[in-house]
């Protein structure tokens, strides 16, 4: 009698270690049975905005059970801030055919939707201001194989956090690239919302050598600086943010990443919870849907750096414009 019981606690042993390696691996069991898919990435340049949209979107991807590596093949490409570079990636990415095709930014997205006309490719573009004013879609619903997240800036909201900051504010440097569609839009709308006691002062450049000089045409002129979601402009936010604290020249953004960098403040859409929407869309792409409308993300964030905030000598309230205030204490 001892020597069955001893058998059966024995066996009960047994199914429990079994039972919860089972309950371990079920994730990795959940991943083996989705099918084999290829996604292509596309960035028209490296900044740490991009990458945390990127970040979001592999992560949504990896919490629905698609595993780079596994059961998920990601091809990425950086075009290192060239049109040309850009247009031959989106040429290579079109010719593998890969199950979608990501690109993140306006440039990047204006060559993959050029290369892959006519081939019925799903495209899920992410990091676009204005996809009509791009030329990227005429609509945003009822577009077969294009669909994507906007981050369009809130600028009504904008203008409101930069006289909340600076009550005393005349005038506003704005610097953009005009080739990108994106900026020159966002710089349109940025005029047309502007209060008619404030002065817009907008300096183009064509490339990051012109940052410096385009900035010191204006000090003196501005009380502060917004910089659009521009690749030129961002791809050299350190040392933008250098000389306009050297002038105590506080710096607005349309991007709340760029606020860990440096950037004074900003109120709009985070571009890791851009990814994370584009990558929903991605998932639901790989799941055989198409004809998704185009969206912004449901989160809006306020950020401010206290770090630039002292070195401007401006209060920062626990809350401003009715939200909650999200304060980065250090540039990371």
């Amino acid at each position: 009698m001892e020597q069955i019981i001893k058998t059966a606690a024995k066996n009960v042993k047994l199914v429990l270690i079994l039972l919860c390696l089972l309950s371990f691996s079920s994730p990795i069991l959940i991943a083996n049975e989705l099918p084999l898919k290829t996604i292509a990435i596309t960035e028209i340049v490296s900044h740490p905005s991009l990458i945390q949209a990127k970040k979001g979107i592999l992560d949504v991807l990896k919490e629905n059970g698609y595993a780079s590596g596994n059961n998920l093949t990601v091809l990425e490409a950086n075009a290192q801030n060239s049109l040309a570079t850009a247009a031959l990636i989106a040429k290579k990415w079109v010719s593998q055919k890969p199950d979608v095709i990501v690109p993140i930014s306006t440039p990047s997205a204006q060559t993959v939707i050029k290369a892959a006309r006519g081939t019925n490719i799903p495209i899920v573009f992410a990091s676009v201001t204005d996809p009509i004013a791009a030329g990227l879609v005429s609509q945003l619903t009822g577009n077969d194989f294009i669909s994507g997240i906007t981050d369009s800036p809130p600028l009504q909201e904008e203008w409101a956090l930069i006289q909340a900051l600076l009550p005393n504010v005349k005038s506003v440097g704005v610097l953009y690239n005009p080739s990108e569609a994106n900026s020159a839009k966002t710089l349109a709308l940025f005029k047309d919302r502007a209060p008619s006691s404030i002065k817009i002062i907008a300096v183009s450049v064509n490339n990051t050598n012109d940052i410096k000089n385009a900035l010191n045409s204006m000090i003196g002129k501005i009380d502060a600086l917004y910089i659009p979601s521009d690749n030129t402009v961002f791809s050299c936010l350190p040392t933008l943010v250098k000389l306009t604290r050297q002038h105590q020249l506080p710096l607005f953004s349309s991007d709340p990443d760029s606020v860990k960098q440096g950037v004074l403040a900003c109120i709009g859409y985070t571009q890791y919870e851009v990814g994370r929407a584009a990558g929903k869309q991605v998932l639901q792409v790989l799941k055989g849907k198409t004809a998704l409308p185009i969206m912004t993300p449901e989160k809006m964030s306020l950020v401010v750096n206290e770090t630039t905030a002292k070195a401007l000598h401006l209060h920062i309230p626990s809350e401003l414009l009715g939200l909650s205030v999200l304060v980065v204490h250090k540039d990371s």
